[in-house]
């Protein structure tokens, strides 16, 4: 059975509600990551559930009411007790991903609140948004509502977390061989097309059979400010090790400000991967135009850019493919339902306020905007939408604080953006964010933030983030240093404070450090390498054949704190680097350190870190991998046989791969 012929399989069973077998389609189809499974769940038939409310027979009607079995799940959810039975108000259900949430901002100031206030007292909006939400589940969603709760309309607002997750492992060795990139980018991207078109399809004909007519709303991403982070295939003939090293001068270029060097550079990466994989190349010259102020056409090439996703299922971002896009338009156009594009939204709008909080996740501003053309879109003739006013102020420092938590690998730009809003504030609030940064512990460990979780209700969603796990935040590699932008040198005094704490609660003692911890190797910014630092569960799930860190790129950076003298134990090797006139080196704080020879097979070595040239609070270790030395096209037969033994195939050259990294204080 085809992916086509699964997906209309998989639209017929969501129709019947048909829970297990709709389970075991989407996995077939790698439509299911970790989390999403735990929206969709298989009760007996006189208990119906949707989502995390379960119906409740009352006098007055059916009610659905939150489960408390289900607890552990409301955090991803709208806060809302209990949906009643339908009155006499106009009934508007809104479906979608963490961006129809309202993703930090939650629950004060949420879209589906700002449209309900903005329709008026007649029409109520509940909200069916949920985190991490796919597509099968909005299909299953837009269902149960039909079915149970009544809506005069249905707004859909998602199209993010439609990603290609696992189309890798369906090439096949003769497509692999032939290695004609183009052409299976091509494939990857109809295939998933023609998945999301039969979808929505039925999600439209579900509607019109009950007579409830549907809005789409298309999601924006943040082409402004977002980068990307990307890396090359192997591409044969010797030409990967060449890509490499244009990628390296290109990102030089750009840096000092050589734009036109750049472009060169980048447009030669294009003829050396022939633009299927050209994500790094797509994404420098969409940089460059930025960088010109041309915004469209940054826009159109950050884009093409994301064609590389079709084959490196890794890129764990959130965004809406341009075949997503196409998809809803065309589904809608087709189906007679209305479709909301906020791209032609926030093109045509003249605000001067931020309408993205990080990379997708709508501010303040955004979601004003986003839901007026949603309100407009839906109002009775002839009524003027209320205007909404902004939400408490403690909402916005929540959303601030909450959001450079925990994107603390945010471009300077955005994170910037979000401490100045601190920093506007109260002079307390940039201390206390560098005291969790530099923190030993899991958020909710710290006592100033429990006592700020129980003063502040703005604060609930971070709670919520915070007790859940035991999140920690990684050392990130731009964090004190913005910090210190925005507090000025007047005002270091916090800054130095977290320095010390780095200092107390990471200098490595008797006891290793295990270097290779989130924590430490998460600023690769390497989403391969980050995630075989997940739980084991996880890990095996998204990279099944990962047993130890991979760097796909010629450097890994790892962040450590200590001022003594320390002694470094790496087992590491270089699986396509043989010994020659290169070599493994490894620098602190920009000081080489060590030059080490490839290995082919595992090799342990021992250094020593004098003490002047480390700096109190964060250092910075650095493995600069030798160059590729390998016969690429025999390692591309390799990987060919890998796949026809029934593995996954690693299109992606490894420069080098970690089994230890520890960092101890040194006993001489």
């Amino acid at each position: 059975m085809d992916s086509k012929q699964k997906a209309a399989q998989l639209a017929t069973l969501l129709a019947k509600g048909e829970g297990k077998q709709i389970l075991s389609l989407m996995f077939d189809l790698k439509l299911l990551d970790v989390d999403t499974t735990q929206a969709i769940h298989t009760l007996p038939e006189s208990q119906p559930t949707i989502g995390i409310w379960e119906a409740q027979q009352r006098p007055d009607g059916v009610h659905f009411v939150r489960s408390q079995k289900l607890r552990h799940e409301w955090s991803g959810w709208a806060d809302i007790e209990e949906f009643h039975p339908k009155s006499g108000k106009r009934r508007v259900v809104v479906i979608g991903e963490s961006v129809a949430h309202g993703w930090f901002l939650a629950p004060a100031f949420t879209p589906c609140k700002v449209l309900a206030q903005m329709l008026g007292e007649d029409t109520e909006v509940l909200d069916l948004s949920r985190i991490n939400m796919a597509l099968p589940q909005a299909m299953q969603l837009n269902s149960l509502a039909l079915e149970h709760l009544a809506p005069d309309v249905i707004v859909h607002f998602s199209g993010n977390n439609w990603g290609p997750l696992g189309l890798i492992q369906s090439l096949s060795r003769e497509d692999y061989v032939e290695f004609t990139l183009e052409k299976l980018v091509e494939s990857r991207k109809a295939e998933l097309s023609t998945l999301i078109r039969t979808l929505l399809e039925n999600i439209a004909a579900t509607a019109k059979a009950k007579n409830v007519p549907l809005l789409f709303v298309i999601p924006e991403f943040n082409f402004g400010e977002w980068k990307d982070t990307w890396y090359g295939p192997w591409l044969g003939a010797g030409k990967t090790s060449q890509w490499y090293e244009k990628r390296t001068a290109a990102e030089a270029a750009f840096e000092a400000g050589d734009l036109h060097r750049c472009i060169g550079l980048a447009n030669d990466m294009l003829v050396l991967d022939g633009g299927a994989l050209g994500g790094a190349a797509y994404d420098l010259l969409a940089r460059c135009s930025r960088a010109k102020s041309n915004l469209r056409e940054a826009r159109e090439l950050f884009e093409r850019s994301w064609d590389a996703i079709f084959l490196n299922s890794s890129i764990p971002l959130a965004r809406c493919l341009p075949s997503n896009r196409e998809a809803i338009a065309s589904v809608a156009a087709a189906s007679g339902c209305q479709c909301i594009d906020l791209r032609d939204v926030f093109d045509q709008a003249e605000s001067q306020s931020p309408l993205f909080a990080d990379y997708c996740h709508l501010s303040v501003e955004g979601i004003r905007l986003a839901m007026s053309a949603v309100a407009k879109t839906l109002a009775k003739p002839g009524r003027d939408c209320t205007p909404v006013s902004a939400p408490p102020h403690a909402v916005e420092i929540a959303n601030s604080f909450g959001l450079a938590l925990q994107n603390s690998a945010l471009p300077d730009e955005i994170l910037a953006r979000h401490l100045r809003v601190l920093a506007d504030d109260s002079p307390e609030w940039i201390p206390l964010f560098l005291e969790l940064a530099a923190a030993s512990g899991p958020l909710w460990m710290n006592r100033k933030l429990r006592c700020l979780f129980e003063q502040e209700k703005a604060f609930s969603y971070l709670r919520n983030f915070a007790y859940g796990s035991d999140w920690n935040i990684a050392l990130s590699q731009n964090l004190i240093g913005v910090a210190k932008q925005i507090l000025g040198p007047d005002n270091q005094e916090a800054t130095g404070t977290a320095t010390m704490l780095l200092h107390r609660n990471h200098e490595p003692r008797d006891q290793p450090l295990d270097l290779l911890s989130s924590r430490y190797s998460f600023l690769s910014l390497q989403e391969r390498e980050f995630l075989w630092t997940m739980p084991e569960p996880v890990r095996n799930l998204l990279l099944p054949s990962s047993n130890f860190y991979r760097s796909y790129k010629p450097e890994s950076p790892f962040a450590f704190a200590g001022s003594k003298p320390l002694c470094l134990s790496l087992t590491y090797r270089t699986p396509h680097t043989a010994p020659g006139d290169t070599w493994v080196e490894v620098s602190i704080n920009q000081d080489k350190q060590a030059c080490l020879p490839p290995s082919t097979s595992w090799r342990t070595c021992t250094i020593s870190i004098p003490a002047d040239v480390l700096n109190v609070g964060q250092n910075w270790l650095r493995i600069g991998w030798p160059k590729l030395t390998a016969e690429e096209d025999t390692v591309l037969k390799l990987r060919a046989d890998r796949m026809q033994c029934g593995l996954t195939p690693e299109l992606y050259p490894v420069f080098g791969e970690i089994h230890s990294l520890t960092v101890r204080v040194s006993n001489s």
